[in-house]
């Protein structure tokens, strides 16, 4: 059914759609622990792999889009699976050079980097989870 046909094209697409994310992220990791600031080190590290990232997505991309045009019953069948690949590796493209490096320049720090906010909001979680657990079990559990 269309169904099996469109889990196996996600199945396909799986790897690269990881595949994407992890080589800019990876890279944008690298040139923090080098010293860059967080922005400066997405611009220089999406700039200095987006061409390969976007040549691999864009060959697969180019192999499996022959299969939208296949005639007849078969055609109509088979379309889905180029159809949900092309759609879901444009998707990760997009999410691996556009949004993760974002993400990366507003969250990301070099090992051993702490971030105060996150500390506060620790020692806050882990102060207050005693009051929080006796809130749910005896006033809200109750209603």
């Amino acid at each position: 059914t269309m169904n099996f046909v469109v889990l196996f094209s996600l199945i396909l697409a799986l790897g690269m759609l990881v595949d994407n994310a992890v080589v800019i992220v990876e890279n944008i990791y690298r040139f923090r622990e080098r010293g860059y600031d967080k922005k400066e080190a997405a611009k220089l590290a999406t700039g200095e792999v987006a061409m390969p990232v976007i040549a691999a997505t864009t060959t697969t991309v180019a192999a499996f889009a022959p299969l939208a045009f296949w005639p007849g019953i078969v055609g109509e069948f088979m379309a889905f699976l180029p159809l949900t690949l092309i759609i879901t590796l444009s998707s990760s493209l997009f999410v691996a050079v556009v949004i993760n490096p974002t993400l990366c320049s507003l969250f990301m720090r070099p090992e051993g980097e702490e971030s105060p906010g996150l500390t506060r909001g620790m020692k806050w979680a882990l102060t207050t989870s005693a009051a929080l657990v006796f809130l749910i079990v005896f006033v809200v559990q109750p209603l």
